[in-house]
């Protein structure tokens, strides 16, 4: 006897399982670039945005997941919050938009919570908000043309 059930996920299932975008972000002086957050690999990561061809790279790959993050106003940098498991203790990383290896974007200071960093209107800085037992610091970091 032949069964008429079907393997096939039904198409509802498909549909709370698609993956999809959580938010995007242009780079303030060259919208052609941009990041996004979407749960394409099965849980949220960081992917860099090629606005003009429509293509995506994935960024992060951690363990529980990259929900949120910064595009560098040039466009030349993702920045990401990189902390152990999830305890929100860490530090600001930023990997090139076209690919490379991460590197701390705040290497003078020791671990501190994820709170967001935000960049100079012009793009020649950024500042990082930061917390101790004694209260909080905000950092700034001027940026050359190396970014």
């Amino acid at each position: 006897m032949t069964s008429s059930r079907s393997t096939e996920t039904p198409a509802w299932i498909q549909r709370f399982r698609a993956p999809s975008v959580d938010w995007t972000q242009h780079a303030a002086a060259n919208p052609q670039r941009g990041i996004l957050a979407s749960n394409e690999s099965g849980i949220f990561q960081l992917y860099a945005w090629d606005t003009v061809n429509n293509s995506t790279r994935q960024v992060t790959l951690s363990d529980e997941g990259t929900l949120f993050g910064f595009i560098s106003p040039d466009g030349r940098y993702v920045f990401y919050f990189e902390d152990e498991s999830g305890n929100e203790i860490g530090h600001w990383l930023r990997v090139p938009f076209a690919g490379g290896d991460p590197e701390l974007a705040t290497p003078t200071l020791d671990n501190y919570n994820r709170l967001p960093l935000r960049f100079s209107t012009d793009g020649r800085g950024m500042a990082v908000t930061t917390t101790s037992p004694a209260g909080f610091s905000v950092t700034f970091f001027p940026l050359d043309a190396d970014g």
